[in-house]
């Protein structure tokens, strides 16, 4: 994959990527360098090392049921760690509900929030 901005990426058919924007719209002309895909659970965990800004970050499932899991104060507090980081945007698999606050979060940060209806693995294979 060339460097795509998320903009493109969002409009792009060829991808199948079935992307809707929810936040963060000041942010569409970041870029995406790479490929590979990376699933930032154990950021939520508050290891960021090895978090990459040049890849799609992918909340599936697993993502959303762990920060349901939380207080609300400490789930916003754990995503807005990972949206302070330098990352392209944030892509909400199987068109899983994302709240408000992570909306606001999102566009507070200028991270491009979207959603999918894809299964993780499909939209993963379709990168």
């Amino acid at each position: 994959m060339d460097s795509i901005k998320i903009e493109q990426l969002i409009k792009d058919q060829d991808f199948d990527l079935r992307l809707e924007l929810l936040a963060g719209e000041s942010g569409l002309d970041r870029r995406i360098v790479s490929s590979r895909i990376q699933k930032p659970g154990l950021a939520l965990s508050g290891f960021t090392e090895h978090i990459h800004k040049d890849r799609l970050q992918v909340f599936g499932n697993t993502e959303i049921s762990y920060l349901a899991t939380l207080k609300h104060d400490e789930a916003m507090k754990r995503v807005r760690g990972l949206f302070q980081l330098p990352i392209a945007c944030l892509v909400v698999t199987k068109n899983l509900p994302v709240d408000e606050w992570m909306k606001r979060e999102a566009g507070d940060a200028r991270v491009p929030l979207l959603r999918s209806s894809h299964l993780s693995s499909t939209f993963i294979e379709n990168i």
